[in-house]
């Protein structure tokens, strides 16, 4: 009743829409986070592979004798960032799965 498009966006459908945006944002966050095959074959340099492939190259010891007490603390501050930001973006992410959910 009055309000031209940008209103009608700005006040209808972006608030509708924050919580699937929430869920996209932090699944592709998550799918980028644990890139592990795109990272191996474009980076050649060893100083630019990401924290995943440094791990995969922690964990394959030639010998096969990993220690496994500092591979762990690698994946546990390898975990941290998506883990806070689920923390933090938790309320919008129940929301966005929950959106289309019927109650009967």
């Amino acid at each position: 009743d009055g309000c031209n498009r940008l209103r009608i966006w700005w006040h209808v459908v972006l608030p509708l829409a924050k919580p699937a945006t929430a869920v996209v944002v932090i699944f592709n966050a998550l799918n980028v986070w644990n890139e592990f095959v795109l990272a191996l074959v474009i980076f050649s340099n060893r100083n630019l592979m990401p924290l995943q492939v440094g791990l995969k190259e922690f964990a394959s010891s030639p010998v096969g004798l990993t220690n496994y007490t500092a591979l762990l603390a690698g994946l546990t501050i390898a975990s941290l960032p998506i883990i806070i930001i689920y923390l933090i973006m938790q309320k919008h992410i129940i929301k966005g799965i929950t959106a289309g959910a019927l109650v009967g």
